[in-house]
């Protein structure tokens, strides 16, 4: 059974406001992937040669709002497994409001000791109950 899509018409703009910060800070030029790759853009260098996979995430509370941020566990176990046959970085690029804050994190299998099982389903999706990494904030570099 196909699970609902939640990203809407707002949250892609944010998204694509993002992208524009993430190619000024890295040197690389963002394109969106299909869903099936787990990260929502690849970037690419001058030569486009892929040089990481970029999830972006914007919340809509302060950084400190909670302890950790929540990325399931099959949307990241996805995007590792690209990144690791591509031998590139699996990036999570998260923004914070209250003042806009933004946080990098470059992932890796050391993160997996932070599952957990989301057991809460806000949105009457049983597909909402399941093991997900709960990376602590303090691990985001601030930039």
């Amino acid at each position: 059974m196909e699970r609902p899509y939640y990203e809407t018409k707002e949250d892609l703009v944010k998204e694509s406001q993002s992208v524009i910060y993430i190619e000024n800070y890295s040197g690389q030029k963002l394109f969106k992937l299909p869903i099936k790759y787990g990260a929502d853009c690849i970037g690419i260098d001058k030569y486009d040669k892929p040089k990481a996979l970029w999830e972006i995430k914007n919340r809509n509370v302060s950084r400190t709002t909670y302890k950790t941020y929540m990325i399931s566990l099959a949307k990241f176990t996805i995007a590792m497994q690209y990144a690791d046959i591509m031998n590139i970085p699996f990036m999570l690029y998260v923004e914070w409001t209250n003042p806009l804050e933004r946080g990098i994190l470059q992932c890796t299998n050391n993160l997996l000791k932070y599952i957990h099982l989301q057991k809460k389903n806000y949105r009457e999706d049983i597909g909402d109950i399941e093991p997900c990494v709960y990376i602590p904030i303090e691990l985001f570099n601030l930039i």
